[in-house]
């Protein structure tokens, strides 16, 4: 009898101990890329290929989600239900499991913040990012947060090595970032940030590229057409 019920303390105190990791796990996310700059919006941009910065502006309309795999339309209502501003979840790449979250009105970026702290605890969702529009003052659509200048920010960014720089360098740069290679072609290399990563897949587009080691380094945005000229958007 006393060996069963020291077996039983033992157990409870491993639960314990395990769920405490975790929390403090998943306490760290809120720390890293989940911190939406509320005060300075100049934080929002990427680099093209020749260092110019292109300005984004934070869209309160949708966000970007990534589930670790294909979920259906009750664990959209589950997530609907529990989350408050969260009006409605539609595939965007489903092969992918890429999802928009909808937002309902009126929402703004620290209810925004909230919400993505709140989805990534979710074991099913490797990824939530907030979604951007193009910010160009002679575009009166970016301004008014509109439907269809809406960037896509997924957990994706792709990079070019200079050819001067090793692979290895490459290889150093993502275990230090927590990222991952999940693609390799003759032009770039696909790294994916997921909630447990470093930062998100445009702040670290921008880390990358600050090393000089990269002919370009940029998200893998859903777009229609990457402002300097080329569209990389996996299909």
């Amino acid at each position: 009898m006393k060996t069963s019920i020291r077996f039983n303390i033992y157990f409870l105190i491993l639960l314990i101990l395990a769920s405490c990791t975790k929390e403090e796990e998943l306490g760290k996310i809120d720390k890293l890329n989940y911190e939406i700059n509320c005060v300075d919006d100049s934080t929002y941009f990427y680099y093209t290929n020749d260092y110019e910065k292109i300005y984004l502006e934070l869209s309160t309309i949708c966000i970007t989600i990534k589930f670790t795999e294909k979920v259906n339309q009750n664990f959209f209502n589950y997530l609907i239900e529990k989350n408050i501003g969260l009006d409605s979840i539609t595939y965007i790449v489903e092969d992918n499991n890429l999802a928009f979250g909808w937002l309902t009105s009126n929402f703004t970026c620290e209810e925004t913040k909230i919400l993505l702290l709140n989805l990534a605890k979710e074991s099913k969702v490797s990824c939530v990012n907030a979604n951007f529009t193009l910010l160009d003052d002679n575009d009166i659509n970016s301004k008014n947060n509109n439907l269809d200048s809406i960037v896509g920010l997924t957990d994706e960014f792709i990079v070019k090595l200079k050819s001067s720089t090793p692979s290895s360098y490459l290889n150093s740069l993502v275990s230090e970032t927590k990222t991952r290679i999940i693609k390799v072609t003759d032009l770039y290399y696909l790294i994916s940030a997921d909630k447990y990563s470093t930062q998100n897949s445009l702040e670290l587009s921008r880390l990358f590229y600050e090393t000089d080691k990269f002919e370009y380094s940029h998200p893998n945005f859903i777009m229609n057409a990457i402002p300097f000229g080329q569209n990389y958007t996996e299909k």
